[in-house]
């Protein structure tokens, strides 16, 4: 079909569908322009998608998936999957989608400045990708283009990694819908995709899962696994090259070595079957419970279980720190078996430490701890526990009887002399009064 000559591609400063007023253009691809721009009414700041003239009047595949992105993408709803709530087309035939507006950067601009990345961040970003890949894919969507550029690193005032997945695009429904490629053909970016999308073999969650392994590896190395822009040796690399592996001497756990090697398996069967597996595997080394992830089948992660928001509550950062919680959580220590030793104290300070009362007994009252120097030099230094409980002043000893009662003789004679002194006074008074 022929391209009208009527027909205008949207433009800065133009007014998309009465209601977005387009500010700035944030990137061109090959089938679409993404705008920065302004809803009119509500003042917020948006992205605006918009399919080029040249697909939308000639390819009715391509309006087909552009519509298809903005259903699929519409339909996700988890913190780390891009927003898009507005789907149309303008009285002009321009075909339009309206997501939320991402302040950040791409993580391969993060990994091209900062590389390698610190294990506990690099986990961190690995859990919120597959936060949003297990809601994608219990809906039985296939993103099949995870790569660096299309995770958005969105600085937060609570979290400086925070993850958005975007650009559904090309996502494919692994049952049902409309058949929109060939036999055999392929979409993605070649250095990212697995052996079965390069052989255009139908594309399942482990395909996606394939890609969460090489950036792994890119963020702990600070370069891609694939490592070639020639397609004929990406090709060749990805299907009949070695097995993708970290570096023996590369300072991280056994653990990802492990993770890498069975996420970037050649054969689908040899990689995890799910986000929920992979993810169950990062919270087993993190030493978080991940019980009911294990467990947890697509219908109940299709509606974002209490279990997965809990989960992204665990991955909020400390505020007051402005770190990640992956960032400031070590290892977690295995819990003592015996009780707990006695604790041992700063001898430079004094510090309040309370004590715990056995079953059915009343807890004492809280002990200061301080320190005391060795009689000896060379004998270990001793502590000293003194009770803070104010002290009682000491009980008044009895006072005789006899006493007692000498003292109540005294002070009722003083009185009686008082009053008779109050007496005389008065009467001379009066009695130079009557005098005069």
């Amino acid at each position: 079909m022929e391209i009208s000559a009527q027909f205008k591609e949207p433009a800065v400063g133009d007014l998309l569908a009465g209601r977005y007023q387009l500010e700035a253009e944030l990137g061109r691809g090959g089938f679409g322009v993404v705008f920065r721009a302004r809803h009119v009414d509500t003042r917020r700041t948006v992205a605006v998608k918009v399919l080029l003239a040249t697909h939308a009047r000639s390819d009715p595949k391509a309006v087909e998936r552009f519509r298809r992105e903005a259903i699929l993408s519409a339909s996700l709803e988890y913190p780390n999957t891009v927003d898009v709530f507005d789907y149309g087309e303008t009285d002009k035939g321009v075909f339009f989608l309206v997501m939320e507006y991402l302040r950040g950067e791409p993580l391969s601009e993060v990994i091209e400045r900062e590389a390698p990345l610190s294990l506990h961040r690099v986990v961190h970003i690995t859990r919120q990708i597959l936060y949003a890949l297990m809601e994608a894919h219990a809906r039985d969507i296939v993103h099949r283009d995870i790569k660096p550029e299309n995770i958005m690193i969105v600085p937060l005032m609570y979290d400086p990694n925070h993850v958005k997945v975007m650009d559904f695009g090309i996502a494919k429904m692994v049952s049902g819908g409309v058949q929109l490629t060939q036999a055999g053909q392929t979409f993605g970016t070649p250095r990212y995709m697995a052996a079965e999308q390069l052989q255009g073999v139908e594309a399942t969650p482990s395909t996606d899962l394939y890609a969460v392994g090489l950036i792994i590896y890119e963020m702990l190395t600070g370069r891609p696994a694939i490592d070639s822009d020639n397609l004929a040796v990406t090709i060749a690399r990805v299907i009949n090259g070695p097995p993708i592996a970290l570096k023996p001497e590369l300072d991280v756990p056994p653990e990802f070595h492990h993770m890498v090697r069975k996420a970037s398996a050649r054969s689908a069967q040899e990689r995890f079957t799910s986000a929920v597996e992979f993810l169950a595997t990062l919270d087993a080394w993190m030493g978080l419970s991940s019980e009911s992830l294990a467990s947890m089948n697509p219908e109940a992660a299709t509606n974002i279980t209490e279990r997965g928001r809990e989960l992204a509550r665990l991955d909020a950062p400390t505020q007051a720190l402005g770190v990640s919680t992956a960032e400031a959580l070590p290892a977690p220590p295995s819990l003592p078996q015996e009780p707990a030793p006695e604790p041992t104290f700063d001898p430079n300070q004094t510090s309040l430490v309370p004590t715990h009362a056995g079953a059915g007994q009343k807890p004492p009252a809280t002990q200061i701890v301080e320190p005391r120097a060795p009689e000896d030099a060379a004998g270990p230094e001793t502590t000293e526990t003194v009770d803070s409980t104010p002290p009682r002043p000491p009980a008044a000893a009895a006072e005789p009887a006899g006493g007692l009662k000498t003292g109540c003789l005294v002070l009722a004679v003083i009185i009686i002399l008082a009053q008779a002194a109050a007496i005389a006074v008065l009467a001379l008074m009066l009695s130079g009064v009557i005098a005069r």
